[in-house]
């Protein structure tokens, strides 16, 4: 495919959705988690990459127990990971989300096609499965040159996710 078939194929519907990681945004990582890595390294912190990631399991475990769900925040799991750790819950977040911001970086392909869209006056949209707040992921976007939207629905936001189906029906009701 090129840029003008997926955009010619996209244009005839009113609305289109987008992911955002590996659809818009691309990390330059082969695992999302290795960000943990790095956070880890700027936290002096030995083996964080493990940590952060059983304290987001342990989050998610716990959510499904009270609200039948899987989906977490960031907080939720900084909450843990600060208990667990010692490490201010506010200075991990802020570098998380710092790292986040200097590490993610525009998909040029679907850039060309988001921009094009854009053109065709269409109505975009973006959802993602998520535990970064619409705000934050809004940066992130705006910051990689996917400066307009008519909205972003966040797993984590909601508590609903894409795989549950859920979360597209909530767009589908907002729509």
């Amino acid at each position: 495919y090129d840029v003008d078939s997926v955009v010619d194929m996209l244009s005839e519907y009113d609305i289109v959705s987008f992911d955002i990681f590996d659809t818009l945004i691309f990390r330059p990582f082969s695992e999302p988690s290795d960000l943990f890595y790095h956070i880890g390294e700027k936290l002096e912190y030995m083996d964080f990459k493990r940590i952060r990631m059983e304290a987001e399991y342990k989050k998610r475990k716990k959510m499904y127990r009270m609200n039948g769900h899987y989906e977490v925040g960031l907080e939720d799991i900084w909450n843990i990971l600060s208990e667990e750790t010692g490490i201010d819950k506010n200075v991990g977040m802020e570098l998380e989300i710092e790292l986040e911001k200097k590490f993610c970086y525009a998909n040029p392909f679907m850039k060309e096609v988001y921009k094009a869209l854009l053109t065709r006056n269409k109505r975009i949209v973006i959802i993602s499965d998520m535990y970064l707040s619409e705000q934050v992921l809004s940066e992130i976007l705006k910051l990689n040159g996917y400066t307009e939207m008519e909205k972003i629905y966040v797993s984590c936001e909601y508590g609903e996710n894409k795989a549950s189906g859920r979360l597209f029906e909530r767009v589908k009701e907002n729509l």
